[in-house]
Formats: structure tokens, C-alpha cells, sequence
């Protein structure tokens, strides 16, 4: 995740590049129409449950008439890393 969908710029916080981050996550999600799994390495300070809630919860943009905000986990079916699995069917 780190430096290819966006950068963890203080522990428990990951900003994504915006908008190379929003392109080929809605293009392989709506055009592609895959699923999308992410598989990360974790720091040893940086428990499972918070860095998936860190990546699922990174905001993409926000919807100028709803004030709802897009994030990673509107586009991922699940996140891999550590000891935890979260929303994925099968690894």
C-alpha cells in the first residue's frame, strides 16, 4: 500500500494519492468488474484491526451534494495483512 496507492504519513494514518488512486480502483471495479483484495505488510506497531480500518477508511474525495466521502473500502471486497483477514470470501 505504502508509496503505491498512497503514503502513511504518521502511525495509523494513510493519505492516498488523489486522483491516481481513484482511476484504476474504479476501473477495475466497474469496468474490469473484478473483486478487489488488498495484501499488505503491516508495521509491528500497527495491529491488524487498525491498519485495515487505516486503508479501508482512507478518503478519496468527497460528493459535493451528499457531503458523503469515497473511500478505498467502497472499492476493496477485503484486506489481507498480518494475522487478520476482513471482508474476503476465500484468500
Amino acid at each position: 500500500m505504502n508509496n503505491t496507492l498512497g503514503e502513511v504519513d504518521s502511525p495509523g494514518h494513510f493519505i492516498p494519492y488523489r486522483p491516481s488512486t481513484v482511476q484504476p480502483l474504479d476501473a477495475v471495479k466497474n469496468q474490469v468488474k473484478v473483486r478487489i483484495g488488498i495484501i499488505t505488510n503491516l508495521p509491528g506497531d500497527q495491529t491488524a484491526e487498525r491498519g485495515h480500518r487505516m486503508i479501508r477508511e482512507a478518503e478519496l474525495s468527497q460528493d459535493p451534494k451528499t457531503g458523503k466521502f469515497l473511500t478505498i473500502g467502497d472499492y476493496v471486497d477485503g484486506i489481507v495483512g498480518d494475522d487478520l483477514t476482513v471482508g474476503l470470501d476465500h484468500v
